[in-house]
């Protein structure tokens, strides 16, 4: 009979932060429940939808993803639990973002995603085929590939210097030991940058500059060091903030909604969409359009054979 893992006792609980408790508590469960017939994935928590497919396909294994509260914790747990040896028999795997830090003392049995987030992993491109069954030769396919391209490229063009200014904050931050608390939202905020969508269209507009931002926020980023930050930054959806990506997707989905659903003229697709764009059942819905890469594949399989 297989050995029940507990993790209720003080002298567990003591040396772990109190956010670590939810998620250690619930793979205790997991283990309990399952043992070492599942594989287990701890993440950062918006993650999840993501990888828990992936990780199946790629393992052929039944996966139990963790929501970890964030990546600070999914890094704390990889610590604690390579000090034990009682884990050895199971599989378990970690997952975190790039962001723009500096991931090079990370464990090597963490995966680091290659851009800076999973939402990066979105393409924007598959929407056509994945999300509104259009194929190469149907009618509007190539003006609603035209018009995304065109969206896409204005979105990141708006997008990048701000981009480039939160990284060279954070880079600051590692260089030297000016610590600038930004907490910023999941969302943009529209007086940086605004989407309208009416009857007019579907449009980007930037309203921010490197000195507004160093205002708003404290900083003071040079010109010179933003201009490294838009090399690093390269008009690359990659180097762009995840969360950022995933609004554009957000905000260009709901134009299609409303532009399908109306009752004429249509732009571009003529039967409603109905594609639901609460944030958080739209990061699973989305899943077909989000791609799988190699680096990820070659992880899952290094550390589950």
């Amino acid at each position: 009979m297989e050995q029940k893992n507990d993790f209720t006792s003080e002298s567990f609980l003591s040396k772990l932060e109190s956010t670590l408790t939810v998620p250690f508590q619930r793979f205790v469960l997991l283990t309990n429940s399952y043992g070492t017939n599942r594989l287990y994935c701890f993440v950062e928590g918006h993650d999840l939808p993501y990888y828990s497919i992936r990780i199946e396909a790629i393992s052929g294994i039944t996966c139990s993803c963790i929501d970890s509260g964030g990546k600070k914790n999914v890094i704390a747990v990889n610590d604690f639990i390579r000090q034990r040896n009682d884990y050895s028999n199971y599989k378990i795997l970690y997952m975190v973002d790039h962001d723009y830090d500096d991931n090079s003392n990370i464990h090597f049995s963490i995966y680091v995603t290659p851009c800076y987030s999973v939402e990066n992993l979105y393409r924007v491109d598959n929407i056509i085929e994945k999300l509104f069954g259009l194929l190469p030769g149907d009618s509007n396919y190539l003006a609603i590939k035209s018009f995304i391209d065109e969206k896409r490229n204005e979105f990141i063009s708006d997008i990048s210097t701000f981009c480039a200014w939160y990284y060279c904050v954070k880079k600051k931050e590692r260089d030297t030991s000016i610590i600038n608390k930004i907490n910023l939202e999941e969302n943009i905020d529209s007086s940086y940058l605004e989407y309208n969508n009416d009857e007019n269209g579907f449009s980007i507009t930037s309203h921010y500059s490197l000195t507004q931002l160093n205002s708003d926020f404290g900083t003071s980023i040079s010109q010179d060091e933003l201009s490294d930050g838009l090399k690093y930054i390269n008009h690359d959806i990659n180097h762009i903030r995840g969360k950022y990506i995933f609004q554009f997707i957000e905000k260009l989905i709901t134009f299609f909604n409303s532009d399908s659903s109306k009752k004429g003229p249509h732009r571009f697709i003529k039967s409603p969409l109905g594609i639901n764009v609460d944030r958080k059942k739209l990061m699973t819905t989305i899943n077909v359009i989000a791609v799988t890469p190699k680096c990820l594949i070659e992880y899952v399989n290094k550390f589950v054979v």
